[in-house]
């Protein structure tokens, strides 16, 4: 039987560099801008029947020029996280 489940908001159990940082730093996106469209993908995903996250990302990479398959986005968003320990 599950007793709790912890939710970590980044910080707590798991530490990073912020993404938009990641993304700055790597493609030359502006923080803002991957900000936005961060906040418009979450607001989409949260929907009923939405398509995943990596459909929804697809045409911004395209505008920022990058070249991600959906295996090698994820791995490059979750590589950047660290367990705390």
């Amino acid at each position: 039987m599950i007793k709790a489940i912890i939710f970590d908001l980044n910080g707590v159990f798991i530490k990073g560099e912020m993404l938009s940082m990641r993304f700055k730093k790597d493609y030359d996106v502006v923080p803002t801008e991957f900000v936005a469209a961060l906040s418009e993908i979450m607001e989409e995903v949260r929907k009923p029947n939405a398509p995943n996250h990596y459909q929804l990302w697809k045409k911004h990479f395209k505008k920022w020029n990058i070249n991600f398959g959906e295996k090698e986005f994820f791995s490059y968003w979750f590589s950047g996280e660290n367990i705390i320990t």
